[in-house]
């Protein structure tokens, strides 16, 4: 692997993932809507040392071999804004075997589709149709097809997967609500009260 340049690859393929947004939505069982999740793992089809493949990585961290055979292993840390109006914000950072990280941050597009959710690149581009399971904390969306802007089906996206984690950042990172809170604090004027002076 050729170092930056297969990370730069992986990091914009993976990145091609979109999103949509309308209502929460439930499937079987599961409710995701509007709000920040951490993206725990990601699994799709991108180009690694010149090869097609299904990639997966993830914040534990994943191995993949390289046309000599040799093991990189893959980590990333991410994070997904499903935004209101549909618009949503899929930030990546992958590392290979330890290098500084690559980092891709795109913003996406993201609907609902009878109980299933649509993530596309922004602007119209080909998107993803995802079915939505909820296990504990974690949402586990499963690629169904690939769509072009127009609804026509590109392709078959079984075996694509994202896990995301409602409610905060990559992993480290506070939750969405901690974060505002933490803002609020530090943007509020400091007021001296009168037993401190």
């Amino acid at each position: 692997m050729a170092g930056r340049a297969g990370i730069a690859i992986v990091c914009a393929a993976l990145a091609g993932i979109a999103c949509a947004h309308s209502p929460p939505v439930k499937t079987a069982g599961a409710r995701i809507g509007e709000g920040r999740y951490a993206v725990e793992s990601i699994r799709s089809r991108a180009a690694f040392d010149g090869i097609d493949q299904l990639v997966e990585i993830s914040e534990a961290g994943s191995t993949i071999r390289d046309r000599r055979g040799a093991e990189h292993t893959l980590t990333e840390r991410g994070a997904l804004t499903l935004g209101a109006g549909g618009v949503c914000r899929l930030a990546l950072a992958v590392s290979v075997d330890g290098q500084a990280p690559g980092i891709a941050e795109r913003t996406c597009s993201w609907s609902i589709e009878g109980g299933r959710v649509l993530l596309g690149e922004e602007g119209g581009g080909p998107r993803t149709l995802y079915r939505v399971h909820k296990d504990g904390d974690r949402y586990l969306l499963e690629g169904l097809e690939d769509r072009s802007p127009d609804g026509r089906v590109l392709g078959d996206a079984r075996g694509e997967r994202l896990v995301l984690v409602e409610g905060r950042g990559p992993l480290g990172s506070p939750p969405a609500a901690a974060d505002a809170a933490g803002r609020a604090e530090a943007e509020a004027p400091f007021i001296v009260q009168p037993d401190e002076i």
